[in-house]
């Protein structure tokens, strides 16, 4: 942290830097929802970097759609904080120039390995002319310590956040939801935790919000390769037809029975006026299907994320169900 007036007067100068990290599917896009509006009302224009498995324009368009201010960088294919960082660097080089009031939020794929890539932003806050990070990290309150080998993956994003907000809190009793605000204590003491109703302006956040220091780990994540080893998921894009009934695609979305799975799509539904809808499989099973607002840049495409994926039996069952 700066130990001197000029030094703070020097990071306030500098672009202020929001980085969400968090699992697959613990509602980190809706968290961004939420603070977007709130930071274009009070005057930002704010560049957002979303980084994905696989085609991360299909949030990109739904955020082009919802907010015509908004710069838009996404990024698919590599992971943020290890194989896309030199595509990470040039976003963050390459900032768009003339905003009066900039800021910029990066957007982590699910199984982001945070101390590597806080410790990547933090030595280069200098050279990017940003404020050091401040991570605000969602957690699935339905799903936290349910995810068997990957709990500690999750912890280690929990660990280096410095705002925790639960979500998914209308699925749990509020005796669940203390006792994850008290294991998120236990993991992180400095954050503060969130709940729905507690979201905040993010303004008096935005100074000096991490350190600019390069991160250690912590004594209990002992293994150096954890990410190598538990967040490189496989993922592959498969299409559907452009047009589906929406009993068809939620037939077909609940017989997918692989373990641990991610899943996320486009498509126009044949028996609601051929309107284009969002669908998503949660990790824990549940079965999404909402309006698209806006328009999509495709239709009848899915995308799947997952430890292991057998990209022929998939396509076999689309065969089955369309």
């Amino acid at each position: 942290m700066p130990n001197s007036s000029s030094d703070k007067m020097s990071q306030l100068l500098k672009e202020p830097l929001i980085v969400l990290v968090g699992f697959l599917g613990s509602g980190k896009t809706t968290l961004l929802r939420k603070i977007i509006p709130d930071l274009l009302q009070e005057g930002y224009e704010p560049q957002l970097i979303l980084n994905d498995y696989q085609n991360a324009s299909l949030d990109a368009n739904w955020f082009r759609e919802q907010f015509k201010n908004l710069m838009v960088n996404p990024m698919s294919g590599s992971c943020v904080c290890c194989s896309g960082l030199r595509d990470l660097q040039f976003a963050l080089e390459n900032r768009p120039e003339g905003r009066k009031k900039p800021i910029t939020l990066i957007e982590a794929n699910g199984t982001t390995d945070s101390y590597d890539l806080l410790s990547f932003l933090g030595l280069n806050l200098e050279k990017n002319k940003l404020q050091a990070p401040l991570q605000m990290t969602p957690v699935n309150g339905k799903d936290w310590k349910q995810r068997g080998e990957y709990n500690l993956l999750e912890e280690n994003q929990v660990r280096t956040a410095g705002i925790l907000h639960v979500t998914w809190t209308d699925s749990i009793t509020p005796e669940r939801l203390e006792e994850v605000k008290a294991d998120l204590k236990k993991l992180n003491g400095r954050a503060e935790v969130w709940s729905a109703g507690d979201f905040k302006s993010l303004g008096r956040f935005l100074s000096g919000a991490g350190s600019s220091a390069p991160l250690s780990r912590q004594q209990d994540a002992v293994d150096e390769d954890l990410h190598k080893k538990l967040s490189h998921w496989s993922s592959c894009e498969l299409d559907l037809p452009e047009s589906v009934s929406k009993k068809s695609l939620r037939a077909f979305l609940q017989s997918l029975e692989i373990e641990n799975l991610r899943l996320k799509g486009c498509v126009r539904l044949s028996d609601e006026f051929d309107l284009m809808y969002y669908f998503e499989k949660t990790l824990s099973g549940e079965v999404l299907i909402r309006p698209f607002p806006g328009q999509a840049a495709f239709s009848g495409k899915m995308i799947i994320i997952a430890p292991r994926i057998d990209a022929d039996s998939i396509q076999e069952k689309i065969n089955e169900y369309f």
